[in-house]
């Protein structure tokens, strides 16, 4: 049959889709076939497994002018090394041709160093498919000034001597996917790829939490283009997309850093599909991470309405300084007695901010924008201290019976959290007369 299909289509291009994970007695005669017709085929599309011989190192060797677009997955390969009839099948090279437009590789031995894969359109690379070699996946990228869609995702190799690259432009990409890999391996790309069409982006490092780095600090660094871009800002010089101003989301769960960028509370769509930025990072020390993304934030050239940020399970001893949010933070959520109290004594203080020229300094309050405020207190906590920092801020920052400057913006809600009730009760109606929105839950 399918020598019948080739004989009948004359010399056109073909496609090949040959799955052969659980392959029968008859595939050996087909790969004959496709051996010997390799220089018609345009695409190849190959899922393979290890439970039976296999032979598509003789496929993929064999002439391939016209192919433009590969795919192999193979299934459940331990490393990158594997037998097939016994015998171990290393790294191979492609066959010559023209450069092609689409690479998805999963699991396979295939050295990527060839000048075929220099005009990518598409990129895709999991498991032992992935470089071992940063140099080589950073060559691929500043060769593929195409490309659209990038995805790395499952390598656990790192390298002893990395290489900053120079800034990278793919000025095509759409789609970037960086998920399960060590944490230089992929800060590496990150701070190397400037890519400011980008507007889906999913990034998620290693498992394990590791020290906040060099690398950490080039993606971050202040009115740093690489950020801004993966953040959307660059694409979108106002910060808007579909005409409502950005949001940057912010949570701290124990030693990760969760970002996300959205246009609205709900995802917005154009030709492209969805938009939306998701930033997972693991951190030994997040705090210091959260100042860097905060620092660098509020120096964009591209200035955000609003940011979202939301520590918790911090220990005692971990206080989040608010000063690099003070000009963009809109929503703060956090978690403990300490730094509930350190919150509380940052917003009533003032703080210097630049005027529109950056000549006059003028003076605002901590986080002046700040609309929503959500405190947690563990019940096992001495309530007198908390109530008495409680009344200091809203005294300062909204009374106006202590300062000169004007009262902060009245927030839309004030939440205190906390098992305290009898105590903390006693004081939501003084706090009300000056706080209206400030309410108390019991939990």
């Amino acid at each position: 049959m399918a020598q019948m299909v080739i004989s009948l289509s004359k010399g056109l291009p073909l496609s090949l889709l040959w799955n052969v994970v659980n392959p029968g007695g008859g595939y050996r005669p087909i790969l004959d076939i496709a051996v010997q017709d390799s220089t018609r085929f345009k695409s190849m599309d190959l899922r393979v497994g290890l439970s039976r011989p296999l032979e598509i190192k003789r496929l993929l060797t064999s002439p391939t002018p016209a192919l433009e677009s590969l795919t192999v997955e193979v299934n459940q390969v331990p490393s990158m090394f594997w037998s097939w009839d016994g015998a171990e099948v290393e790294e191979f090279a492609l066959s010559e041709g023209a450069p092609l437009k689409h690479l998805n590789l999963k699991d396979f031995p295939l050295t990527i160093e060839s000048h075929r894969f220099s005009n990518l359109v598409t990129l895709f690379l999991d498991g032992s498919a992935v470089p071992a070699s940063l140099g080589t996946l950073l060559q691929i990228l500043r060769t593929s000034a195409q490309l659209e869609q990038l995805a790395i995702s499952r390598n656990t190799r790192g390298e002893e001597d990395l290489q900053l690259s120079p800034l990278i432009t793919l000025p095509r990409l759409k789609s970037l996917k960086i998920e399960h890999i060590t944490a230089d391996y992929c800060m590496t790309p990150l701070a190397s790829i400037y890519a400011p069409a980008c507007s889906r982006v999913n990034v998620k490092d290693s498992a394990y939490s590791q020290p906040v780095g060099s690398l950490d600090v080039l993606l971050w660094q202040p009115e740093g283009i690489q950020a801004a871009a993966l953040l959307g800002f660059i694409s979108s010089p106002e910060s808007q997309i579909g005409g409502v101003p950005a949001t940057v989301s912010i949570t701290q769960i124990s030693t990760t850093i969760f970002i996300s960028c959205l246009a609205t509370e709900v995802w917005v769509k154009d030709k492209d599909g969805f938009r939306w930025r998701s930033l997972e990072f693991r951190r030994r020390e997040p705090l210091k991470l959260l100042k860097l993304i905060g620092e660098s934030l509020f120096r964009l050239l591209y200035p955000f309405s609003s940011s979202l940020v939301d520590p918790r399970l911090m220990s005692p001893h971990d206080l989040l300084d608010l000063r690099p949010w003070s000009s963009t933070l809109e929503s703060l959520n956090l978690e403990g007695y300490a730094a509930s109290l350190s919150a509380m004594e940052q917003l009533g203080q003032r703080i210097a901010a630049p005027s529109g020229t950056g000549a006059v300094a003028t003076e605002s309050w901590m986080c002046h924008n700040l609309r929503e405020i959500s405190l947690y207190i563990p019940g096992d906590v001495e309530c007198a201290t908390y109530i008495a920092a409680l009344r200091s801020l809203v005294r300062k920052r909204w009374s106006g019976e202590d300062s000169d400057l004007a009262p902060a913006i009245q927030p839309k809600w004030f939440r205190l959290n906390s098992r305290r009730y009898r105590e903390l009760q006693d004081v939501q109606s003084e706090i009300q007369r000056v706080l209206p929105s400030f309410t108390f839950e019991s939990t």
